[in-house]
């Protein structure tokens, strides 16, 4: 019904535009009628309130106002003044501004701020188009602008999360993950595709000549673009955050974009000098120590996808239980608890601040598998291979997705595992990927022909329970009416945990090992199971209530006794020193400081840290933890200054 309505009024638009002629521009009526269609639909869209019942309401509101403001240009064209001209170019503006909100499914709270940046870059290449005395570079503006929309509305639509710049260096695997998905145009891509035709036709409407020289608009252009890029319109945007879809609704999501594209131009951080590092190194520098462990354990490590316990947000009742095996473990081989990761995407981000105990925090718009790790770089495989650690990587997918194929040999595993070069079981695929078993039989047999003189390492990233979620055995919710897809994700956890209790009774009777299992992310599900567990709106979420929501957990088993703290709520980047301190093992200098850290600041995130009290710090606040700016400065030298990195700091100390 939302998207037939969204249709009619789209039809009914374009023909009221292509009915009114220009030569109408001086008569009453038709400028009283656009007058009052400006100010209807301008009201309705101020003050509808975001409540997702009148959200098709505002929509239509908007619909309308684009094509009031299209009318108005199609009246002004004839004008071939500079008055008009301005006018069109602001109202061009507007068009923008709502096609690139209308695509994160918000119309934002802070239209001032989203508009600047558009309005100065519209400007820009007006002038340019002025300057080349063709309309080329408004229409690839457009073009370029309204791409971007039209993927993020489906970007959000899939994942619950925005496209933002780190998002076009994995433009490769997106393209391998999107063919799972059966991508529709609900009302909001069809509202974006209406506006952006609008655009489009409303360059034709532009006067092709103003009475401006050459070079004043070269020059005008030059300074539009640079008040654009360098202006103060991202300065207080805080790119730092536990939900982006929030922080697009308050700042706009092309300032967002860009925000976010200028983030991702690191440059050493405040304070950075190699004289400073090694003042820092120097001062963090382990005596050396033995190993606890005369007999190194195995290790498995399982990066499972969106393994998620849906009761850490909220409590609802279930057909069954979809974690048993899990929530029956218990004892002094057993360590369970919560990690902080993200939510709908960020696999490749918490991948990396396992296997480099780094976070994002510190590089927050960059992906470190693909931007940086080109060569030979530190982590925990070159900690465990200095120990005598066989070590395998493996993910039951393709080798190229977030260059992986390219990236394990950079970090030293001797040997790694995709589709492209294992057979793994496609006979009997759960959710349509490969499953966890068969995923689990693979690390076994690889366990089973491991050179028997070395201990076992074997990091795995699954698959099973990517989204789309279509099993047809769901597990039901009967506390509340619930979308099938968080049923048939619950059944997916279930064959995880079913998958995993397997894999723990093989190694029962094996040699020393230990099995460390933890999410990868959240899944993308439907914002309103998140708003019906927590009984309110995601614009009234707390930090708490987001932290809830992109809580993961994690577990670790052993086959014998183990002797170490349980970590509590903890983020990524400690679950290395973690478990290396679980197995008995050395750490490099760098782990052993990161681990440090932890006791007084468990969880640090690309959104916020929380310190060992509870209390939640911003990146933008005075009262951000000084003490932490060694962490940021120490994960510049190791993986952007990687020429002048300290390599003996992220090494073990012979």
């Amino acid at each position: 019904m939302k998207k037939f309505l969204i249709t009619f009024l789209m039809v009914l638009g374009f023909f009221l535009i292509k009915a009114v002629h220009p030569a109408d521009a001086n008569t009453c009526w038709v400028r009283l009628i656009f007058w009052l269609l400006l100010l209807f639909c301008g009201i309705l869209v101020l003050v509808i309130d975001k409540k997702t019942r009148r959200m098709p309401v505002k929509l239509c509101a908007a619909w309308m106002f684009c094509v009031a403001v299209s009318l108005w240009i199609n009246l002004e064209g004839t004008q071939k003044n500079t008055f008009s001209f301005v006018g069109i170019v602001l109202l061009q503006s507007v068009l923008l501004f709502l096609a690139m909100n209308i695509s994160n499914q918000c119309l934002g709270t802070n239209c001032l701020k989203g508009c600047i940046p558009i309005v100065l870059s519209v400007f820009a290449f007006y002038f340019l188009s002025l300057c080349l005395k063709s309309r080329l570079p408004m229409y690839l503006f457009f073009l370029c602008t309204g791409v971007i929309s039209v993927i993020n509305c489906l970007v959000v639509q899939v994942r619950g999360t925005p496209v933002l710049a780190d998002d076009f260096y994995a433009i490769r695997t997106a393209l391998n993950v999107v063919k799972q998905y059966r991508l529709v145009l609900d009302e909001y891509s069809l509202l974006v595709v209406g506006i952006l035709i609008l655009l489009f036709w409303s360059v034709n409407n532009l006067p092709n000549a103003l009475p401006i020289h050459p070079v004043t608009s070269i020059v005008a252009a030059v300074f539009c673009f640079a008040l654009f890029w360098l202006g103060p319109w991202y300065r207080n945007v805080n790119l730092k955050t536990w939900n982006t879809r929030v922080l697009v609704s308050q700042n706009g999501y092309y300032s967002t974009l860009i925000g976010t594209l200028k983030l991702g131009m690191i440059g050493p951080p405040d304070g950075y000098s190699l004289e400073e590092i090694d003042h820092i190194v120097m001062g963090n520098q382990q005596s050396e120590t033995e190993s606890s462990n005369e007999q190194p354990p195995n290790i498995i490590v399982i990066m499972n996808e969106s393994l998620t316990d849906l009761n850490i947000v909220g409590d609802f009742a279930a057909s069954e239980d979809f974690m048993p095996f899990i929530h029956s473990l218990d004892g002094d081989n057993v360590i369970k608890n919560w990690l902080v990761t993200s939510k709908g995407g960020g696999t490749s981000i918490t991948e990396s601040e396992f296997l480099l105990s780094t976070s994002k925090a510190n590089y927050w718009e960059s992906l470190p598998f693909i931007r940086n790790i080109k060569t030979d770089t530190p982590s925990l495989v070159t900690v465990l291979k200095e120990q005598g650690y066989y070590t395998v990587g493996m993910h039951p997918a393709k080798g190229s997705n977030y260059s992986r194929s390219t990236v394990y040999p950079c970090l030293g595993f001797d040997a790694h595992y995709f589709t492209d070069n294992l057979e793994f079981d496609t006979e009997n695929l759960f959710n349509n990927n490969i499953s966890d078993r068969s995923n689990y039989a693979q690390i076994i047999k690889l366990y089973e022909n491991r050179p028997k003189e070395q201990p076992f390492f074997c990091f795995n990233v699954t698959i099973q329970n990517h989204g789309p979620y279509v099993n047809s055995e769901a597990i039901k919710i009967t506390s509340f009416d619930a979308k099938e897809d968080v049923e048939h994700h619950l059944a997916c956890i279930k064959e995880s945990d079913q998958a995993f209790r397997e894999l723990v009774t093989y190694f029962r009777e094996q040699e020393n090992t230990i099995i460390l299992m933890f999410g990868d992310h959240h899944p993308a599900l439907d914002d309103r199971f998140y708003e019906t567990l927590l009984g309110k709106k995601m614009e009234a979420f707390s930090e708490e209530d987001f932290l809830k929501v992109l809580t993961v957990p994690y577990v670790l088993w052993a086959n014998y006794d183990i002797d170490v703290k349980d970590p509590g709520r903890i983020s990524t980047n400690y679950l290395a020193p973690f478990l290396l301190a679980a197995a008995g093992l050395k750490m490099s200098d760098f782990q052993s400081y990161v681990w440090s850290m932890h006791d007084k600041l468990p969880v640090v995130h690309g959104g916020g840290c929380i310190d060992a009290a509870g209390t939640i710090y911003h990146y933008d606040g005075t009262d951000y933890p000084q003490w932490t700016s060694e962490y940021r400065l120490l994960t510049y030298n190791y993986l952007f200054d990687y020429s002048h990195r300290k390599e003996a700091f992220f090494h073990i100390q012979e």
